[in-house]
């Protein structure tokens, strides 16, 4: 009567591990908590041929017994290799059938070499699981999970050992050692799967928190973007509507004078609309040529050509400029005649507008000088005023499109805060650079960085009408 206490104990054991490990896979499905379900059922089917063997002494019940023994063993291992993400190979299934052989022949003529070298294959098992669970983690839930699988089945050795001097009745102490050895790391292994959904949680919430930050930081810069837009708008209205509303004006003015008797103040309502059409052509070639880049259709022309007289011929073209705005302009040079490859299309509209920017805030009896240098494999074409110069905090956004300058001067001078922008693109179109020193009260200083280098298969080009007076006028239109 005590035997089927104890057998029927162990019977709803199992059934309860193994139901509660089928709700578990239901929550969190596990491919290896349907192995460790299907163990728990295959132990209730071990339990009762057990029993059967013990009440009927039946041979057929006692060989299912050791069967349905070895396959709860097999089946927990197979569940832990899934668990471990390994591959189930044909050596663990020759090593499992090997050890299943030796235990039925055991059972049917015992022999207590088969016996032993069956418990401690079968053993092995867990210590290799255990093993490789304290080597390959460093989360304390895997470790325990590998000592609890070494400790139990280096007890189980132990106590085969022990049986084999001591009287006991080792079919029971087998069934309850196995149902608390998988017992136990059944419910380490939960608590290894729980842990690891922690960490993919958290790891998604990471995920999460990172995706808003980039969210944030989007909208951020998309925010600055409009900023910068609407800024961009205010200004360009304001380009566009001086010179119309000058034309205009002058329009008004002819047709309401007597042409013939007032030549001179015609005359000067022409030059006044010609140089308010300057100004919008200039506004229009800048976006013409920052549509040409950022489409691709932007290409040099490139030309070996004597960098010295070329912008020294520039500089010259604008002491005019500098005379009527009482600006001492000077021109110096490290060298004499030096030939590189440039588009001097490009090379002019970047002088130009550099120039254009010295003049325009550089207050009377100021000094603009303009240096030809080289610096190891470049040539260096310096523009240096004493105007009022760049605040820190602006100078690397400068060369950003549609970004102005702050002080007070920006607010006396027209500019739409695009020609720095393109002057950048088109010295790096030249393999260049351009940086910028500046000091406020003190000036501000632009060095372009060109290569020096010519190109074999680029004929020598003279610089002699290069220079194009409209041009400079068109560049130069809104200082008026």
């Amino acid at each position: 009567m005590v035997s089927l206490y104890y057998f029927i104990i162990v019977i709803v054991s199992y059934a309860i591990f193994s139901t509660i490990f089928m709700i578990y896979n239901i929550i969190e499905p596990k491919k290896y908590f349907g192995y460790i379900s299907l163990s728990h059922i295959v132990g209730i089917f071990t339990t009762v041929a057990t029993l059967y063997r013990e009440v009927y002494h039946n041979s057929i019940a006692k060989g299912l017994s050791v069967f349905f023994f070895l396959a709860c063993h097999f089946i927990i291992y197979i569940g832990l290799l899934e668990f471990m993400g390994k591959r189930i190979r044909k050596s663990y299934i020759t090593a499992m059938f090997i050890v299943l052989i030796m235990d039925l022949v055991a059972i049917y003529d015992f022999n207590i070499v088969s016996v032993i070298i069956h418990k401690v294959l079968l053993m092995s098992i867990y210590i290799y699981i255990g093993k490789k669970f304290i080597k390959h983690t460093n989360t304390i839930s895997r470790r325990a999970f590998g000592i609890v699988a070494i400790f139990l089945s280096s007890f189980q050795i132990i106590y085969f050992i022990a049986s084999l001097f001591l009287d006991l009745q080792r079919f029971k102490i087998d069934l309850v050692a196995y149902l608390v050895q998988s017992f136990i790391l059944s419910l380490l292994l939960i608590a290894v799967t729980i842990e690891e959904s922690r960490k993919n949680m958290d790891l998604k919430l990471m995920d999460l928190k990172n995706q808003v930050e980039n969210k944030k930081i989007m909208l951020e810069e998309a925010y600055e973007v409009d900023k910068l837009k609407n800024e961009f708008i205010v200004n360009i209205s304001h380009e566009l509507r001086t010179p119309i509303n000058v034309l205009y004006s002058s329009i008004q003015l002819i047709e309401h004078t007597d042409i013939k008797n007032n030549e001179d103040s015609v005359r000067n309502y022409l030059l006044s609309m010609k140089g308010n059409v300057r100004r919008l052509i200039k506004l229009v070639n800048n976006f013409i040529y920052i549509s040409a880049i950022d489409t691709g259709y932007m290409k040099l022309k490139m030309g070996n050509y004597d960098i010295v007289e070329f912008i020294e011929s520039l500089t010259l073209s604008t002491v005019d400029t500098a005379k009527d705005k009482n600006v001492e302009l000077v021109f110096d040079t490290e060298f004499e005649e030096h030939m590189i490859a440039f588009d001097s299309e490009k090379l002019e509209r970047i002088m130009l507008n550099l120039l254009s920017n010295a003049f325009k805030y550089t207050k009377t009896d100021g000094h603009i000088e303009v240096v030809l240098s080289k610096e190891n494999q470049y040539i260096v074409i310096s523009v240096k005023d004493d105007g009022e110069g760049i605040p820190e905090d602006m100078q690397d956004k400068i060369f950003d499109r549609f970004v102005r300058g702050s002080s007070s001067l920006v607010r006396e001078n027209e500019g739409s805060g695009i020609g720095l922008s393109l002057v950048k693109e088109l010295v790096e179109m030249h393999g260049g650079k351009i940086l910028l020193e500046s000091k406020v009260k003190e000036g501000s200083t632009f060095k372009v960085y060109l290569p020096d280098k010519e190109k074999n298969d680029l004929a020598i080009n003279s610089v002699e009408s290069l220079v194009n007076s409209e041009n400079k006028d068109i560049e130069f239109s809104d200082l008026l």
